[in-house]
């Protein structure tokens, strides 16, 4: 199995002559990592944070600590490598210098737009 996939057309055939943009096992680590990430996130949305449980059991305590020492900011320089993948990826695809700067800086204010919008409705900006 390639890494690279292969085009599928409008009436479904492959074309093995084309390479696809997607590089499959970067996807596959980009989701790893943010499935990671929200694993290691779902104790403080859901309330349950050792820095909001006032007297905690035994089975809080390690539950807590299976989390900490294998999720918590493990998922996060995993993701960052991946973009910089990304960014490297989109530079060496760009036709010109100036088509990668108009593409990269298009997808900054992308990622800008939704971090403030997250802020926002997480409260964070707020705060």
């Amino acid at each position: 199995m390639s890494v690279i996939d292969n085009k599928t057309t409008a009436s479904g055939l492959l074309e093995a002559d084309q390479p696809a943009t997607r590089l499959r096992y970067l996807d596959f680590l980009r989701g790893v990592a943010v499935l990671g990430m929200l694993v290691a996130n779902i104790p403080w949305h859901a309330g349950d944070s050792m820095s909001r449980v006032h007297d905690p059991d035994t089975l809080s305590v390690a539950a807590w600590l299976i989390q900490y020492l294998l999720f918590d900011q493990r998922f996060l320089p995993i993701f960052c490598m991946l973009f910089g993948a990304g960014v490297l990826l989109i530079a060496e695809r760009s036709e010109s210098a100036q088509a990668f700067r108009v593409r990269h800086l298009r997808r900054m204010a992308a990622l800008l737009l939704i971090g403030i919008a997250h802020a926002i409705c997480s409260g964070q900006a707020t705060s």
